[in-house]
């Protein structure tokens, strides 16, 4: 399985759904149809705010549908993820040089809520540090050291992970599975790249 195939992946599977489970048990759901044409129209409008291939884009904001379409875009692009932890103050965190900041917050380039508002324009990314083409996302993990660390994750590496998950649990088109850890904890990217 390719990273970059997953939006056509969804595309296929009209009756599956990707769904958010709000804290007052409201479920916000998106059928994987639109899911794709969602990620699509979004990396399109990214493209033409000339966002490219090894551009770092960082997201912080909470687990939601928004951030999945914003991730099948930008893989769809090209550019390299940088997930940064929700209590963590971007401006301490070692960064590349993003550029765009997606997010929740203040002091976020981009809504993240813009993911399927047309309406929102998007500014023109700032000169940032490129990645090579197998680049496909920085990740922070502490491991057992207790101190935030940088982890670059290539493409060939995310999708044998992904392959191995897929075969090892035998996935099938009627399981189901349960996100509930935060999106910028890479292993639950992982798992939602092997559902679809």
């Amino acid at each position: 399985m390719k990273l970059n195939q997953l939006i056509e992946r969804c595309a296929l599977h009209p009756g599956s759904s990707l769904t958010e489970v709000g804290s007052s048990d409201h479920r916000d759901q998106l059928p994987y149809p639109e899911l794709a044409a969602a990620a699509t129209a979004l990396s399109g409008r990214l493209a033409n705010a000339g966002l490219q291939p090894g551009h770092v884009v960082g997201i912080q904001a909470a687990n939601g549908l928004d951030w999945v379409i914003w991730d099948l875009a930008l893989i769809n692009i090209g550019a390299v993820i940088q997930a940064f932890p929700d209590e963590a103050p971007v401006e301490q965190m070692p960064t590349p040089g993003l550029a765009m900041l997606v997010g929740d917050r203040p002091g976020s380039d981009v809504p993240l809520s813009a993911a399927r508002d047309e309406k929102v324009e998007f500014p023109a990314p700032r000169a940032g540090a490129g990645f090579e083409k197998e680049a496909h996302s920085l990740v922070f993990s502490s491991g057992t050291t207790g101190r935030l660390k940088g982890l670059r994750v290539s493409a060939a590496g995310a999708e044998g992970v992904i392959d191995s998950f897929i075969r090892d649990f035998r996935l099938a088109a009627e399981d189901r599975h349960l996100i509930f850890l935060p999106l910028w904890n890479f292993q639950q990217r992982l798992a939602i790249y092997a559902c679809l």
